[in-house]
């Protein structure tokens, strides 16, 4: 053990040397304290980092979006974020900001320093004063938990030089004293034009997949406003500083080129059929507005007010509100890419809602997948105001300026905020702005909009309703003669305009009719086929039987014939019954499914194929349906599936599986088939597109009517009568095709009492 004096001396030596060597120094300081027989001193062991990484950042996506917040909180207006070789551990992850950077001082005092209160102290950023986002001193261990080294470059407004930072964290290992461990700080040429911070990550410790990168973007995006909607301004150095808002963009690189793997620009805002936006100004006066580049809608806008019949009353509590929604329609994504289309459910499923951010940062749960604040759904579901408008119809955030919690404050529980008359105010305002800009979009789509009126393309009547009135007040400056003309022309408009609505009424019946009887003609088509090859089986069998009456293996075979047989006249027997009643009722699906299944199961085996169920929840119930019409949307998938099944010469899976999702009921249909080639897809719904080949001159005219294209046609049609749609989705492990239904599920008042 050296001795406290050769200690002193030691230590004397390296302070005297021209070339000082400050880790022996500190190394000697550190051994002569521990010579003090009167104190004791804390020491840290250097894995404590690595701990420390590991339980404070315990998710890769967490510690990357980390990084992104200390970017935001450097007043930084975008982060970039390049992952290299990360297909598999190894790689690299390069973060560059445009923030105000970091000097000497700030880099030391800051970055390098544990359990700093910089940010308690400072919760305001310096240029654009935002609300600081980043966990106070977690950012260096989120570089630690993602990589073995790091590379950061930093430089500031008008430096002459930048700083180079290099720390391999292999080196905090166990039983060396933190304080011994060195990082390499040295001045280096500027690296970038402007301030700015780059964070090169080095030798990742996991692989970084294109989900999880998108996963990452959507965490990001959810928990910091996108972009400020009020002006706010700071006053640093006397120069106001608007914030222009912060975006981050997360690319991948390949042989040297950039490609994005998610940004704002490819998510899925530029689909949204219209933005509407609302506002209440300093003032406590509201305005909405909508913008639609489809539909050619420039800055419609008008008031709201506190009041209803009142658009110009202001409200007395709430100011300086914004709100800024996308607005999603399901059937405007035709003609977009089928895997767009699924991306674009998925995450309004996912993320769908309007979102509430207090000074830059998100209130939960407001907006959240179960979270109805606003009422959207329950609105939608009255069905007084027609057009979509649910939370799935929406990616959208409300922004409160409130810095001092004079408007709204928090529950005790930190979620959420107490609803007084302020949040009551602000529901109300949301609500209307929403409101007011689907009303006006529907409007221009020609759609209809309230239960009371009717659409622009069946109007009719209305406008004949209008020219008699019209033909009557005229008549009154007549005289008596014209008077009795012109009274029996305006009644013979008003007939003409009643004959016409009753005309549409029965066409669109009959069109619905139609569709029902046009699956009917695919099962009929279906079900002939399997008739006629059992009766020419059972005549043999009947042949048989007469000449050996012995032959009980004959016979059985008789009796199981006949038994399918029976099984499928009844089946059809009782879709046709359906049919005639033209009743419709909630469809619990797992009985669907169920007498579909005992109905296929005789065909199904004769083809070798299994069908297996897996249902989420009880009471599947979808809104009033034909049952005939499920058994054509099965009958069509089922025969699709087999006809691939066979294709592919495998033995035949089918997976029918169903669950709820929010307001609907969900089907998916999956099959082990060949699959459906990707230059197919977008036309599989199309009328007359097939890819069942020709039959031949022997196929029959039921052959070719299975083969025509019409069936997955006539299915969509059936399911968005009902405002639900079908989609190709993501297949489960072990399958290669996939069919989504989404169904509006039934009302509380629309399932019968004994249904359960």
């Amino acid at each position: 053990m050296v001795k406290k004096p050769d200690i002193r001396n030691k230590l004397t030596e390296a302070l005297e040397s021209k070339e000082l060597d400050y880790d022996e120094v500190i190394r000697l300081a550190h051994s002569l304290a521990l010579e003090d027989t009167a104190n004791v001193r804390f020491s840290v062991d250097a894995s404590h980092i690595d701990r420390l990484g590991r339980e404070l950042v315990a998710k890769q996506e967490t510690a990357v979006a980390e990084l992104v917040k200390n970017a935001y909180d450097a007043d930084a207006t975008s982060a970039q974020l390049v992952f290299k070789d990360c297909e598999s551990p190894g790689g690299s992850l390069e973060i560059r900001d445009d923030g105000h950077g970091m000097n000497r001082d700030e880099l030391v005092s800051g970055f390098m320093r544990l359990s700093t209160r910089q940010k308690v102290e400072n919760p305001i950023s310096k240029k654009y004063r935002r609300t600081r986002a980043g966990r106070k001193g977690i950012g260096r261990f989120a570089t630690q938990r993602l990589g073995k080294r790091l590379v950061l470059l930093t430089q500031t407004q008008g430096a002459k030089r930048a700083l180079r930072l290099l720390i391999d964290w292999e080196m905090f290992k166990d039983h060396e004293d933190l304080h011994t461990v060195t990082g390499t700080v040295t001045e280096i040429d500027l690296f970038r034009v402007g301030p700015g911070t780059t964070l090169c990550i080095e030798d990742l410790r996991e692989s970084w997949t294109d989900e999880q990168i998108k996963r990452t973007f959507r965490y990001i995006s959810e928990l910091l406003q996108p972009f400020p909607l009020s002006k706010r301004h700071s006053t640093t150095s006397g120069v106001p500083a608007q914030d222009p808002g912060f975006k981050a963009v997360f690319q991948k690189s390949v042989d040297g080129d950039l490609h994005t793997v998610a940004d704002e620009s490819s998510t899925i805002f530029e689909h949204a059929v219209a933005i509407i936006e609302g506002h209440v100004d300093a003032s406590g006066f509201g305005h909405w507005s909508v913008e639609s580049k489809r539909y050619e809608i420039e800055s419609n806008s008008g008031p709201i007010g506190a009041v209803k019949e009142k658009p110009n009353q202001p409200f007395e509590h709430i100011k300086n509100i914004h709100l800024k929604a996308y607005y999603f329609v399901e059937d405007r994504y035709e003609g977009l890419p089928w895997n767009l289309r699924s991306t674009i459910r998925q995450t309004l499923s996912d993320h769908g809602g309007i979102r509430l951010y207090r000074n830059g940062f998100r209130v939960p749960p407001y907006g959240g997948p179960d979270d109805d604040w606003l009422r959207l759904n329950w609105s939608y579901r009255r069905r007084q105001i027609l057009p979509q408008h649910t939370n799935n119809n929406f990616l959208g955030f409300i922004e409160v300026v409130d810095p001092n919690g004079e408007l709204f404050e928090e529950t005790s529980s930190r979620e959420g905020l107490l609803e007084n008359q302020a949040y009551q105010e602000l529901v109300y305002f949301a609500y209307q702005v929403i409101l007011a800009g689907v009303l006006r979009v529907s409007e221009e789509r020609g759609v209809k909009t309230h239960s009371s009126t009717r659409t622009k393309e069946r109007n009719i009547k209305e406008a004949t309703d209008g020219l008699a009135e019209k033909v009557e007040r005229l008549s009154v400056a007549g005289n008596a003669a014209n008077r009795e003309q012109t009274e029996q022309i305006a009644e013979e408009i008003r007939s003409l305009g009643e004959q016409q609505e009753t005309e549409e009424r029965e066409r669109l019946e009959e069109l619905a009719m139609m569709r029902v009887l046009a699956g009917m003609g695919l099962s009929i088509g279906e079900f002939t086929h399997e008739i006629r090859f059992l009766t020419g089986a059972l005549q043999l069998d009947l042949t048989a039987l007469t000449a050996q009456p012995k032959k009980g293996r004959v016979a059985e075979r008789f009796k199981s014939n006949l038994s399918t047989l029976t099984t499928y006249a009844k089946y059809f027997d009782q879709t046709v019954a359906n049919n005639v009643h033209r009743e419709i009722l909630p469809i619990e699906i797992r009985d669907a499914v169920g007498h579909f299944r005992q109905s296929m199961d005789s065909w199904l085996h004769r083809k070798n194929v299994r069908v297996s169920t897996s249902f989420e929840g009880y009471g599947l119930f979808t809104r009033p349906m034909h049952p005939s019409e499920w058994a054509a949307i099965f009958l069509n998938l089922c025969t699709n599936a087999v006809k691939a099944i066979e294709r592919a010469e495998v033995s035949g899976r089918i997976l029918i599986s169903g669950g709820v999702k929010d307001q609907s009921v969900f089907i998916e249909f999956s099959d082990n088939g060949d699959g459906i080639p990707e230059e197919h897809a977008e036309r599989i719904f199309e009328p007359f597109f097939t890819t069942t080949q020709p039959t031949g001159p022997d196929g029959g005219i039921n052959s070719e009517l299975i083969g025509t294209g019409l069936g997955l046609k006539i299915v969509r049609d059936i399911v968005r009568n009902y405002d639900g749609d079908i989609e190709l989705t993501t297949p489960p492990e072990g399958y290669s095709t996939c069919f989504r239904i989404i169904i509006p599920k039934a009302t509380d008042e629309e399932i019968p009492h004994d249904a359960y």
